[in-house]
């Protein structure tokens, strides 16, 4: 059939979360699922931190009790598809869910005086078995450009039910997550010198290579999937910050590199704030090209993405502000942005304001 095929969708037994940390204040160890992140977060950041330096442990998992469909098929050869009836209406929970960040060893050195400040140095490892939403696959033996929308072959392969004849008549499944599908090597580090708490400059880089699982087939990522297809891909950067009295600026540069046609592309990102007493206004400016495919990136962007990617395609400016006036707390944001590949600019604003009541 050229295509994949899978069980029914049973119980499993999994192992998400796991790890031995070892930490002193110069030294930070992990083994087993942790984040990391360093900079603005445009080279490498997985840490959900709004300024990450170092590593944290991965232990998040959540309790989901959003209701889903039950049966997930389509007819491919049977005639008749068997989510119809009392099967369209049943419901199921799925229970736990949690994110695969990375699975492996880092370690750092967080502190070593070095003339009149300190050094810092990680380096990390992973290799995590990920699963992935069935359409963002294609078949590279019958497509040679996933990007041709008008190309059939370029589709996601279709999911068969198997069966223990597989030459005997079935349904395909619709909308599924197909569970370890690939596994991502993943190596990177950092090396950033500090000549005080707020002033420093520092180098990040990482890259990653796929393997896909599937025997007999030739897969690789569709073109809006996260991760960039075509082979190995990663980024290099620099980021510095400087600061005195009021005021402190941020600055990082990044550079991706991929296997797609168009090899990589550019990233900068400028962000300053100042803080006075209770208040604080914060300014950013940021520019990340259209090639620049970095799965591994989580700037300031807008809630758009291009190509699977929200840190991609765009350019724009974001200002907040976050005060309190006596009892009364305020928040508000004011973003202005453009896709590169759009220049229709975008705007939005908000505010919110909290009260105090005695």
């Amino acid at each position: 059939r050229d295509a994949l095929s899978a069980r029914d969708p049973g119980l499993q037994l999994h192992v998400p979360k796991y790890y031995l940390e070892w930490e002193t204040d110069n030294w930070h160890v992990v083994a087993g699922t942790y984040r990391i992140g360093f900079g603005q977060r445009l080279t490498f950041d997985n840490t959900t931190w709004y300024t990450p330096n170092g590593i944290r442990v991965d232990d998040t998992m959540s309790y989901n009790q959003d209701l889903t469909r039950s049966c997930k098929e389509a007819d491919a050869e049977t005639g008749e598809s068997p989510c119809v009836g009392e099967a369209a209406r049943q419901y199921q929970s799925p229970d736990y869910r949690w994110t695969d960040r990375l699975r492996g060893a880092a370690v750092g050195l967080k502190s070593a005086e070095l003339g009149a400040g300190w050094m810092q140095a990680y380096a990390f490892f992973s290799y995590q078995t990920r699963s992935i939403y069935q359409y963002e696959i294609y078949d590279r033996g019958r497509c040679e450009d996933p990007t041709d929308d008008s190309d059939p072959d370029c589709s996601a392969p279709w999911v068969y039910r198997r069966q223990d004849d597989l030459l005997a008549p079935t349904t395909r499944f619709s909308y599924h997550t197909l569970p370890d599908m690939f596994n991502e090597l993943l190596g990177g580090g950092n090396v950033a010198y500090f000549f005080n708490r707020r002033t420093h400059v520092g180098i990040t880089g990482y890259g990653a290579d796929i393997s896909w699982l599937a025997n007999g087939i030739d897969l690789d990522f569709q073109e809006w999937s996260r991760l960039p297809y075509g082979g190995p891909f990663g980024a290099a950067g620099i980021d510095a910050s400087w600061g005195s009295g009021l005021f402190d600026l941020f600055l990082e540069l990044a550079h991706t590199f991929d296997s797609q046609p168009e090899g990589g592309g550019f990233g900068a990102i400028l962000r300053s704030t100042f803080t006075w007493k209770k208040h604080e206004v914060e300014g950013t400016a940021r520019y990340y090209g259209s090639d620049f495919a970095n799965p591994y990136a989580r700037p300031v962007s807008a809630a758009d993405e291009y190509d699977g990617l929200r840190a991609r395609d765009e350019a724009g400016v974001r200002f907040r502000y976050t005060g309190r006036v006596l009892d009364l707390h305020l928040r508000s944001t004011l973003d202005f942005w453009t896709q590169l590949s759009d220049t229709a600019p975008k705007m939005l604003g908000t505010v919110r304001a909290d009260y105090e009541l005695e």
